[in-house]
């Protein structure tokens, strides 16, 4: 089984990916809130500790995590990479793409970093966020935190100490005004552009707290930006073309890695402009990478599904 940390837009991308492919598999938000329909895939919900995730892969016979969580996310990305190392269980990491770093914002490290000097403070980055900001209240700047309009948000945003004077929302259309505004640097699909593009449009100065640094994982782990990676276009894979790696993969997996193996077998298949390649070509390519000891690229997210279809060898194979 395949299990997806989502609650993103990466994870809503990769569920997507899975749903065409036909797999059962896990997704896993913290929360359970994200809007969406899954016909083949369990939405479980709830925060995973590091025991409690070890247990659920080792309960459900997980064979790949795909990490498609927030990059702020920085306790979770280091529970997957443990827990996978411990398990030896494969991890695909579904990166966010990054504009380059303005020279116009202020780019900061950490929350204890926001300059003091203003007079108003616009905080877009999470209803999580408002304990780590209270402080700039003693300072004397006025903040507004700009939340999802929920209930569960609104009650934390409450028990953090924000009062309904300081919230706003994202679901109303314009931007509150205030002298400078704090956001996270979530990339392209995190609305990063969109809320500095509207920042500078009212003169509002912009405060941006770096994304931490790329997660580091011990075990099998590779990382993509896109449904396929660097090719960002999708392709169905055929019966055929599973049942070529079904063939290969018992004598391949002696000597070469099982998800590299099974990586580079369907890149073989998306060389060709014709996607039904044939399947003698597609053997061919996938043996001479065997034998060439290639190493496998990141442009078959998409083939995660076959982790469900290729039992991986034990460790004594």
């Amino acid at each position: 089984m395949i299990l997806v940390l989502g609650g993103t837009t990466e994870g809503r991308k990769a569920a997507e990916v899975l749903e065409e492919a036909g797999t059962p598999y896990f997704y896993s938000t913290k929360t359970g809130e994200q809007d969406i329909k899954l016909h083949h895939g369990t939405v479980i919900s709830g925060a995973l500790d590091r025991e409690a995730m070890r247990a659920f892969c080792q309960e459900h016979e997980i064979r790949l995590v795909i990490d498609a969580a927030h990059p702020f996310a920085v306790q979770l990305h280091h529970t997957i990479a443990t827990v996978c190392a411990a398990l030896q269980v494969p991890v695909i990491r579904y990166e966010r793409i990054y504009p380059p770093r303005d020279k116009d914002i202020t780019w900061i490290d950490d929350y204890a970093h926001v300059p003091t000097d203003l007079h108003s403070l616009l905080a877009t980055t999470g209803v999580q966020s408002i304990g780590k900001l209270k402080w700039l209240e003693k300072e004397g700047v006025k903040v507004k935190y700009r939340i999802l309009n929920r209930e569960s948000s609104i009650q934390l945003a409450h028990q953090q100490g924000a009062t309904d004077e300081q919230l706003c929302f994202y679901e109303d259309n314009d931007m509150p005004d205030a002298e400078a505004i704090l956001l996270k640097e979530s990339g392209l699909s995190g609305g990063f552009t969109e809320k500095t593009e509207a920042a500078r449009k009212k003169g509002m100065r912009i405060i941006a707290i770096k994304r931490p640094t790329e997660m580091i994982y011990e075990g099998e782990h590779t990382t993509v930006n896109g449904p396929l990676g660097p090719m960002g276009r999708l392709r169905s894979i055929t019966e055929q073309e599973w049942s070529m790696v079904n063939r290969i993969l018992p004598s391949a997996a002696r000597s070469f890695n099982w998800l590299q193996f099974v990586t580079v077998s369907f890149h073989s298949s998306l060389l060709s402009n014709n996607p039904r390649i044939s399947l003698s070509k597609s053997e061919r390519y996938s043996r001479s990478c065997i034998n060439r000891n290639l190493s496998y690229s990141p442009y078959a997210f998409s083939f995660a599904s076959s982790a469900l279809t290729v039992p991986a060898p034990s460790s004594t194979s």
